[in-house]
């Protein structure tokens, strides 16, 4: 991803399947982080495509679904992208 080291490191967690309260953090986190800034939520968007088609194929843990979920919901247009 090279933008930032600490998204890098939410997104590396986000994907740890064996730590699933670091995943609930980790989720939200992203959402926090990336909610001010549309060109790091564009990135973070795509850097976690995968998981984001996982959400809506509730293929994960509800927390985390929600959070993920909420991410787009402030998303708006911009990251149509995630779903092709």
């Amino acid at each position: 991803m090279c933008y930032n080291a600490g998204v890098e490191v939410l997104v590396e967690k986000l994907r740890d399947l064996d730590n699933l309260v670091g995943r609930r953090i980790a989720a939200e986190a992203l959402q926090n982080v990336a909610s001010g800034d549309e060109y790091l939520r564009a990135k973070v968007a795509c850097e976690i495509k995968d998981e984001l088609k996982r959400t809506w194929r509730n293929e994960i843990d509800p927390i985390v679904n929600m959070h993920l979920k909420e991410f787009l919901r402030n998303a708006g247009d911009k990251e149509a992208f995630v779903y092709s």
